[in-house]
């Protein structure tokens, strides 16, 4: 009995915390063992102007023990790249599994959060267009997972990771609210270094040109296409679009300055990219915001792997686990 009354208790302070949030769980599906997948109305999400419906989903990856333990666990937040989802984690679960067992890593609660609309990717940010991305993250899926799950509630105990436009969600997350996550791990993350906007309109195609425009740089009134994208033609007017442009993946001294104005400090920073990565203007990016912690003696690590633009079972298992192990409190 006093068991059932215990499992009431932990339903109802669920429910409790999904109201007060503003929370609607739509379907939540035990996919196998370890796996579950939430899918949820979300207010942030409501907010856009491009059709897209209100749900923000999760995917979540339970460790081994997870079933035969009382323990709270350690949570990663993994957000993933352009065109990908959140099933990417998923491929990964037997050399996850392999590690965990085998003491190479401490065990993770990993949630993977969704980050696709309607145009391709939202770049987890808020904006009036795509809605509020970065509010999904932070203020919903967050509250969510340690509402339902045993995880460690704290940020001491919670890093944020991503790849590519989840590198960049990631990073710019972590900076903004570091007292909300601890640590972060970022490959390959979306950055810009000043100067190389030609380069980046150069490899990127309509569609992914009018999902960051969307979230950064728009026109409100122009309801049949609120994206705005630079015309390199020198005018005035040009010159504030591209300084739009660069307040997303750019503008990297400014947004080290505004993680220095932060109460809190993130325990541990890990900068990670491809030694033949295809976007060379990520890679100078990603070399400037290690150049700008360095002169402001931000303490942090820069690796450089072997391959291009690519995520796999190496980074998850050679980097991003073992990074997150030495630094978040739980294991």
């Amino acid at each position: 009995m006093k068991t059932k009354k215990i499992v009431l208790s932990v339903l109802f302070l669920s429910l409790l915390l999904c109201d007060f949030y503003g929370l609607q769980i739509k379907t939540e599906r035990q996919v196998d063992d370890h796996t579950v997948d939430i899918l949820f109305v979300s207010p942030s999400i409501l907010k856009n102007r491009i059709g897209d419906t209100s749900d923000g989903s999760i995917r979540v990856i339970l460790p081994p023990s997870y079933a035969s333990s009382d323990k709270r666990y350690p949570v990663i937040y993994f957000l993933h790249g352009y065109g990908d989802s959140i099933y990417q984690m998923s491929g990964y679960y037997s050399v996850l599994s392999d590690a965990f067992k085998a003491g190479n890593a401490g065990e993770f609660i990993i949630v993977n959060v969704n980050g696709t609309n309607r145009l391709g990717g939202s770049f987890y940010d808020n904006s009036p267009v795509t809605g509020n991305w970065r509010d999904f993250v932070v203020k919903e899926a967050v509250p969510l997972v340690d509402s339902k799950f045993r995880t460690r509630a704290d940020r001491a105990s919670r890093g944020i990771a991503g790849f590519s436009m989840g590198g960049y969600g990631a990073l710019n997350i972590a900076f903004l609210h570091p007292a909300v996550f601890g640590a972060l791990w970022v490959h390959a993350p979306g950055l810009l270094k000043g100067g190389d906007l030609p380069l980046m309109l150069g490899q990127w195609n309509s569609s992914i040109r009018k999902a960051y425009a969307s979230v950064y740089s728009y026109n409100l009134k122009n309801k049949d296409n609120y994206a705005v994208v630079p015309a390199m033609d020198g005018s005035g007017a040009d010159a504030q679009i591209i300084a739009a442009w660069y307040s997303g993946f750019g503008d990297i001294p400014e947004k080290v300055s505004a993680y220095l104005r932060q109460k809190n400090r993130l325990v541990g920073i890990s900068l990670n990219y491809g030694s033949s990565d295809m976007y060379p203007w990520l890679v100078k990016g990603t070399q400037e915001l290690d150049a700008e912690l360095t002169a402001k003696a931000v303490p942090h690590t820069l690796r450089v792997w072997d391959g291009g633009h690519t995520f796999g079972a190496s980074q998850v298992i050679d980097g991003m686990l073992p990074f997150f192990s030495g630094v978040l409190k739980g294991n």
